[in-house]
């Protein structure tokens, strides 16, 4: 691997303003390919990694570029993505037990029928934000789907999703950074009162799966569970909401 070099001139951060900036990406990943493939980030702080042989080194070799590190105490932390072989790999495959053809099938047709309700929803007025009126509220409450949550319990998930997924103003940034501990608390009450309420009435849905799922005669333990919901809900809503409006 090329020795990591801190910011050069010249060089910064792709950041779109619009979607119509998008397809410069590309050449900005060219231009980082050959001249500036290690690249420091200063604000974040991260290091970019840019090129394929790089790239493969940084992810396979995780003695020394361990996922442990990274997230700190964001709602990704504990989480998969934050583990490193073998615990990870342990992990993936327990969850991957719950993601099941027939769970898939059976989420296909409420995805189509979600997206219908939110199309019927802003019809009468004649026009649409994307963003607000599809792309956030779909994923977030495909996920709520997903785990049973109970229709109910709606707007604590859309707040937790919101959250989680940056749609924060800036205005209230500084403040919502100062709630996060309190958030990830209040959300791991609630996914532990879920979970110990599928325990005594399984449902069709992904937390009783996961709660099921076994490997060698190992399964998840209860805060691997909560912190799996944590995942889906930040990772799966910001990934899924970007795509929609990519």
């Amino acid at each position: 691997m090329q020795q990591p070099q801190r910011r050069s001139r010249g060089f910064a951060d792709f950041l779109p303003r619009s979607p119509e900036d998008l397809p410069q990406v590309y050449a900005w990943f060219e231009q980082m390919r050959s001249n500036q493939p290690v690249f420091h980030t200063e604000q974040m702080p991260i290091w970019q990694v840019f090129r394929y042989e790089d790239v493969q080194a940084v992810i396979t070799a995780y003695h020394r570029f361990s996922s442990q590190a990274t997230f700190g105490d964001s709602f990704l932390a504990n989480t998969l993505v934050t583990t490193d072989p073998p615990d990870h790999r342990t992990l993936r495959n327990l969850v991957n037990q719950a993601f099941t053809p027939r769970a898939v099938t059976r989420l296909s047709h409420r995805v189509t029928q979600i997206t219908q309700e939110l199309l019927d929803a802003v019809k009468a007025t004649g026009h649409m934000d994307v963003v607000s009126d599809i792309a956030f509220p779909l994923p977030a409450k495909i996920i709520a789907e997903m785990l049973g949550v109970p229709a109910q319990d709606w707007d604590i998930f859309q707040r937790w999703a919101r959250f989680g997924g940056g749609r924060e103003n800036e205005g209230s940034r500084e403040r919502a950074e100062g709630s996060a501990p309190d958030m990830r608390q209040e959300m791991n009450h609630y996914f532990l009162r879920l979970l110990e309420a599928r325990r005594k009435d399984p449902r069709d849905d992904l937390i009783t799966s996961l709660s099921n799922a076994e490997i060698d005669g190992e399964r998840l333990s209860q805060q691997e569970l909560v912190n799996f919901c944590f995942l889906l809900l930040a990772a799966g809503q910001e990934t899924t909401k970007n795509l929609l409006v990519a």
